[in-house]
């Protein structure tokens, strides 16, 4: 999923120096990945109960979380972080009155974002850095679930938007990352506009279009539910134990299952019709497990199916 909203200039510079100082912030959970690898499997093979230890299910929330930390990292571009710090040089000149420094600044910015341009010509945003944080205060059962969506849907009714916005925020369970974003093609144009104003002796007029540039910076979100983290760990538990304890692999996949839809109620990707298709496997694999039938090419499919579904429901 994803949303966009734009960054006050006071929170952008703050947000800026901070990012600049530290790179992507990882901040930590409120509370309690898209893939599982071999090293996993191992530790979940001695798996011995229905239900996997929280420590357990909050482990792959943590690699979760490192890994879109990782993945935010490696988005980050170098010349659009230059050609911000660039822009903010060219205000401070201005308010100098030293107003040719003021054009070498904009003109370096300038630089950095046709290079953007020319290695990204179709990207519209080129990201300048980000923000990687837990957020998991959802409910977990159906009983608290429905009261608070209930509320929501009064509030709604009625246009209390302050009320359903805090009922919300209350409704999250997810590996959240925020990152700002250079908004590439008018930005680039701002840059040139500002040092052609600069020209024509015009620097409280460049200064006012620099300052909304930077204001207008762009922050996307994407998110990774931690319920569909939950029911791939518990379908791994599920794994491991299918030969030799199939009674408790049959729980840890009514887990899965229950994680699975507790993510379609929280509206992660509610209207998926993959939700009813994931359904349908789990249960079939239920079956196999209970005539002891094989079912290591089923878990196989069930395990890409739900990787590939997570990775879209997080783009």
């Amino acid at each position: 999923m994803l949303k966009l909203f734009k960054l006050s200039f006071s929170l952008l510079c703050t947000l800026l120096c901070v990012v600049l100082l530290f790179g992507v912030m990882v901040l930590p959970s409120f509370a309690a990945t898209d893939s599982l690898g071999e090293g996993t499997l191992v530790s979940l093979a001695t798996v011995k109960q229905s239900e996997l230890s929280a420590e357990t299910l909050q482990e792959e929330v943590t690699k979760a979380q490192e890994e879109a930390t990782e993945a935010a990292q490696s988005s980050i571009d170098p010349e659009a972080i230059a050609a911000v710090e660039e822009t903010k040089k060219a205000i401070v000149a201005i308010d100098k009155g030293k107003f040719q420094d003021a054009i070498q600044a904009l003109e370096l910015a300038t630089g950095k974002l046709d290079i953007l341009l020319a290695r990204n010509p179709k990207l519209a945003f080129i990201p300048l850095s980000s923000m990687v944080e837990v957020i998991d205060v959802a409910p977990q059962d159906k009983q608290s679930l429905k009261i608070f969506l209930d509320r929501l849907q009064s509030a709604i009714n009625i246009e209390d938007y302050p009320a359903a916005r805090e009922i919300l925020d209350n409704l999250i369970s997810e590996v959240r990352t925020k990152t700002v974003n250079v908004p590439l093609a008018s930005y680039t144009e701002a840059m040139k506009d500002a040092a052609r104003l600069l020209d024509n002796k015009q620097p409280e007029v460049a200064k006012a279009l620099l300052q909304t540039a930077l204001s207008t910076l762009v922050i996307t979100e994407t998110n990774r539910p931690i319920p569909i983290i939950n029911a791939q760990t518990e379908l791994i538990g599920a794994i491991a134990l299918a030969q030799t304890d199939k009674e408790n692999a049959i729980k840890l996949m009514e887990n899965a299952r229950q994680d699975l839809q507790l993510a379609k109620d929280l509206g992660y990707a509610k209207g998926d019709l993959k939700y009813v298709e994931l359904d349908k496997i789990i249960a079939s694999i239920e079956k196999k497990i209970r005539i002891n039938a094989d079912v290591a090419s089923a878990f196989g499919e069930l395990q890409d199916e739900l990787t590939n579904f997570l990775g879209r429901v997080s783009a």
